[in-house]
């Protein structure tokens, strides 16, 4: 079992101030929401139907406002502009653009109509932008570095049938455009404290199968102030300093290992946060009942 030393309030604070100099906010994932599904005639067409509805001038400004209102009320606009150019903490792809195509044209042809396709759509988010008066080339940008482009092909197995014998579904030749609010996040030094102080509070010297004296509850509770990856970076660094436990990974497994459903929770939590920061979704999971976090991602 490790020793497992607790800290005073004093030590704590000492701890935690020499060990993160600098603690930065960073530009993170929040509610997202999908603008307008698109139906397309079949190649390399505008749209025709806006959310099942004929196109028309009308419903695509409508759309265009509702995109742009999105962006501002929910302090996109203000991230993008804080974080460009940020190389430490850079700016997660928040815009999806999704296309598919049906079975009425070849590889080539469809391919090529799934690329009209983005390309169309990318010009509502440029719309968007547009009505605040963002510079072309920021829009350029943006829409080429944090835009993730999705393609789906038809589900038709043109390796066993015949697509002159087969009525092409309509519903696949769609496109839709998908923004998640970019926020800005991150617990000053002092946060991080707080929370290092809850999980001193909460560990205990005697933790084993027949006696426990963690206070698990307090543990989770103090793990979910955690609001980005680099708030999970500055803890675990934290907690290594300290010298009882390796890192945040160590000191989660130690605590909480015959507490699953605390482990989940854990997990959960951190997991979130990762995606939010734009880590890919595995970096932190459970496995056999251990957490891992990819501390050096």
């Amino acid at each position: 079992m490790k020793k497992v030393i607790k800290l005073t309030e004093s030590e704590l604070t000492a701890l935690v101030k020499r060990v993160i100099k600098e603690v930065a906010e960073e530009p993170i994932l929040n509610k997202e929401r999908i603008f307008g599904t698109f139906g397309f005639p079949a190649g390399p067409k505008p749209a025709i139907t806006l959310h099942g509805l004929p196109l028309t001038k009308a419903n695509v400004e409508i759309l265009k406002d509702e995109m742009a209102d999105f962006i501002n009320r929910s302090g996109t606009l203000t991230t993008l502009q804080k974080f460009r150019g940020n190389t430490n903490f850079p700016i997660p792809k928040f815009i999806t653009i999704h296309v598919g195509t049906s079975s009425s044209g070849s590889g080539q042809a469809n391919a090529e109509a799934a690329q009209y396709r983005i390309n169309y759509l990318y010009q509502f988010v440029k719309s968007a932008l547009d009505g605040f008066g963002v510079d072309d080339a920021i829009i350029k940008q943006i829409i080429t570095t944090n835009t993730n482009a999705k393609y789906t092909p038809t589900q038709l197995d043109k390796n066993f049938y015949d697509k002159n014998k087969i009525y092409a579904d309509p519903y696949e030749q769609f496109g839709y455009i998908s923004v998640s609010a970019v926020k800005t996040a991150g617990l000053d030094t002092s946060g991080i404290q707080n929370v290092q102080r809850g999980l001193n509070r909460g560990s205990s010297v005697i933790n084993t199968w027949a006696v426990d004296g963690v206070s698990e509850d307090i543990i989770v509770k103090n793990i979910e102030k955690l609001q980005t990856y680099s708030d999970i970076i500055d803890l675990s660094n934290s907690i290594n300093a300290g010298g009882s436990w390796v890192n945040l990974e160590d000191f989660i497994n130690d605590q909480l290992f015959d507490d699953p459903q605390e482990m989940r929770m854990v997990a959960k939590h951190l997991a979130s946060l990762a995606v939010k920061s734009g880590k890919q979704r595995d970096t932190v999971r459970l496995t056999g009942g251990k957490l891992s976090i990819g501390l050096g991602q």
